[in-house]
């Protein structure tokens, strides 16, 4: 059976023909490209922000584009508004892509790369042939192009409806169960909010979400809306590595338990500055920018939970 999962949050923006960046479904009315537009444009919550993509089907990596912005083909993958571009064989029997993400999005990425529907995929970006920040989302089938829409519909994983404004949060009991955070409220918001997953007028629900659903690879969470001892202990263990690498020569990050880039970064930098050394003598022998068991030897702090 094949699992499909929502590739963007429940409040990005589906975007409507006339709005602010590109007209959304497949059809002849694009007004950047001035052309048909094949997919599904979805623009972040808070403009200009990079907002999570995930996997919305499991499957293979087969091209990865690099921020094409010029040249032309049979394929229009590799046309002139790709951007930083990959695309997928889908366990669904269909070819699928995102497109215009970030350069620093796109460095995990690997042709041949197994991928898994409701994992961290990339990030909303704005390379290519674009004029904000937004995802496409493509779908080819026998090497045509298909509307991906009914497909994600008829898969029940459709992010939000037909809007041009964030869809009304929803919030059931059945999916924010107090009981079951292993942090008071308060602190929970505390750490969402310091690390910028939203502010105060941002429902305790929706801030985990986020949380959760913009840690990095290979440490993502299950996107659960629940503070619980999963998403505690890797917060705690982030902490805990921050801390430490703080403690070393180089560029400092801010010790909010939040690991996405710049955490990531500086453990790339410090393998890479410890090669020789540190790192060396711990049984590293890769600057692979992956805080592993070796790396967290160095520092002195237990491996990822």
């Amino acid at each position: 059976m094949v699992t499909y999962a929502p590739p963007v949050g429940p409040n990005s923006r589906h975007l409507l023909p006339g709005s602010d960046y590109a007209a959304a479904g497949t059809g002849p009315n694009d007004p950047v490209r001035r052309g048909p537009h094949a997919g599904l444009d979805f623009q972040p919550v808070a403009r200009g922000n990079a907002d999570p993509v995930d996997w919305l089907v499991g499957g293979t990596i087969t091209r990865i584009v690099r921020n094409r912005v010029q040249g032309s083909g049979a394929d229009s993958l590799y046309r002139h508004h790709t951007g930083n571009a990959v695309e997928w064989a889908g366990d669904d029997g269909r070819l699928w892509h995102y497109r215009h993400m970030p350069q620093w999005a796109m460095k995990d990425l690997r042709v041949g790369q197994r991928v898994e529907a409701g994992r961290l995929a990339t990030h909303m970006g704005t390379t290519g042939n674009s004029n904000g920040v937004h995802v496409h989302i493509g779908c080819r089938v026998d090497g045509r192009f298909v509307d991906p829409e009914p497909i994600l519909r008829n898969a029940g994983v459709w992010p939000i409806g037909y809007t041009a404004k964030p869809a009304p949060e929803r919030i059931t009991p059945a999916s924010v169960d107090p009981s079951k955070h292993v942090r008071s409220e308060l602190s929970i918001r505390q750490i969402c909010i310091k690390a910028g997953h939203g502010d105060e007028k941002t429902s305790t629900g929706l801030l985990i979400e986020r949380y959760q659903h913009r840690q990095l690879a290979p440490y993502q969470l299950v996107h659960d809306r629940q503070w619980g001892t999963r998403t505690d202990a890797h917060y705690q263990w982030t902490l805990a590595l921050q801390r430490a690498m703080n403690a070393w020569k180089g560029n400092k990050v801010a010790e909010d338990g939040d690991y996405r880039r710049v955490t990531k970064e500086r453990v790339l930098d410090l393998q890479r500055r410890n090669l020789k050394g540190a790192y060396w003598r711990a049984g590293g022998r890769v600057a692979d920018g992956i805080p592993g068991p070796i790396f967290c030897k160095m520092l002195g702090i237990r491996p990822h939970p």
